[in-house]
């Protein structure tokens, strides 16, 4: 699920998550409207406010998928 996607079912306010991620308001909007996407780290906050409901899957599909593949090169070595 996408922040916009959060937001709307939630009926929360971008700028209240704005406020709790310490990002201006406009930094949410861009996410909102595909402007922009947040940072790597930013999505782990978010995972942590929207309980797992948004998180780096969502925005870093490709840099999930490198992880769990050194995650199982790993594990065969």
């Amino acid at each position: 699920m996408r922040v916009e996607e959060w937001l709307r079912a939630t009926s929360s306010k971008g700028y209240r998550l704005a406020q709790r991620l310490g990002v201006q308001q406009g930094t949410v909007s861009k996410w909102v409207t595909g402007r922009s996407r947040p940072r790597p780290e930013t999505c782990i906050e978010l995972y942590h406010l929207t309980n797992g409901a948004v998180g780096l899957m969502d925005y870093y599909p490709e840099l999930v998928d490198a992880v769990m593949r050194e995650v199982e090169e790993w594990k065969n070595d």
